[in-house]
Order: structure tokens, then sequence, then C-alpha cells
């Protein structure tokens, strides 16, 4: 059996692992959901390593992982990860609850940013659009 510990660690901490949680936004047929993350480095600015980008979106109220993708933003670059409303299932065929978790590694800086939207897929209008704040930093203190 494995015991873990997990701290709260003040905003003045290390910010090399961040987390963004949305709150639930409603997507529609017709819609697609998009989470996005942008490296707001300047190309002149590159790191060791480049930040790496863990997207996930989660249906609610089962807390089901619908997608989920890893990439690495260099400066000044961005990527996204897109759930449309068809590959969703769910008993409401009108409307679906969803909620994005983004974890962003290797940020000690704070350069990525990261924002929600949900819009139309014939017209490209948006229907939602948001900042997804960071959550409060967490620190892996022991593991048995």
């Amino acid at each position: 059996m494995e015991f873990v510990q997990i701290i709260r660690t003040g905003d003045s901490d290390s910010k090399g692992i961040r987390q963004f949680k949305s709150g639930m936004v409603g997507i529609a047929k017709g819609q697609t959901v998009r989470v996005s993350a942008v490296n707001t480095g300047l190309p002149s600015d590159e790191e060791e390593i480049d930040p790496t980008i863990s997207f996930g979106v989660w249906q609610n109220p089962s807390s089901e992982l619908l997608a989920q993708t890893k990439i690495a933003l260099k400066p000044g670059a961005s990527g996204f990860l897109d759930v449309d409303f068809d590959t969703i299932r769910g008993h409401d065929t009108n409307r679906h609850q969803v909620r994005a978790v983004v974890t962003v590694a290797n940020d000690p800086r704070s350069t990525c940013k990261v924002t929600l939207e949900v819009f139309h897929k014939v017209s490209g209008k948006t229907a939602v659009f948001t900042d997804i704040r960071e959550s409060g930093a967490w620190q892996l203190v022991k593991t048995t």
C-alpha cells in the first residue's frame, strides 16, 4: 500500500509545475470546446527545457475523461485540445457540461497562459471565452 502526503504551498513558492482548472461550461449541438495554452515568453527567452502542457477535458457530473493530450511549447508557441459535441456520449442529447484541467510542467517563470473557448463549428463564432485561472500550488511531500 502506498501513502502520499500533499501540502498546499503559497503563491510565492516555485511555479515549476502549475495547474489550471475551469468551472463547468455548457456545450450544445453544433459546438466545440477548445482548451488553449500559449507560452508568452519571447523566442529569445528559450529555457533549457520547454514547458510541457497536459490538456484534459472531463464530462460532468460523471467526471468521465473525454480527451487528453500532451505537448511541449517553445516560447511564443501555442497549442490546443478540441472536443466536439458529437464525440460526447450521454443521456442529455441537447447539451453537455464539461470542464478542463491543464497541467503545465517546467514553467518556473509562469509564462504559460490557459484559456477555454466554446465556438460554433460551422460559423466559427465564439459563444464563450474565458481565462482559466491557476489553481493553488501543491507539493508532493512524502511517498511511502
